[in-house]
């Protein structure tokens, strides 16, 4: 989540740490303006893919694996998504 406390090291540390260890995709979720931002790994380093607020967030990795952007942000969206996974 990049909130104020935590938004230096989640692009900075974090984002190093990950891409060092080969994790191909990485969200940053920021909860006060409510959007998502995609990036994926590539020659070692990440690329911003996308950045959404609305419609759905396909993830590039985990195939199939696909949840509305307000799901991360609203609790009645969220059940609903997850009720859809689950089934």
């Amino acid at each position: 989540m990049a909130s104020k406390s935590t938004e230096k090291r989640d692009r900075g540390i974090k984002l190093q740490d990950y891409a060092a260890h080969g994790v191909d995709e990485y969200w940053i979720i920021d909860p006060e303006g409510q959007t998502v931002e995609q990036y994926l790994l590539r020659d070692g380093n990440y690329n911003l893919y996308l950045k959404v607020a609305n419609g759905e967030l396909n993830s590039q990795v985990v195939r199939g694996f696909t949840i509305p952007v307000r799901a991360i942000f609203e609790a009645s969206a969220n059940i609903q998504a997850l009720a859809q996974i689950l089934a």
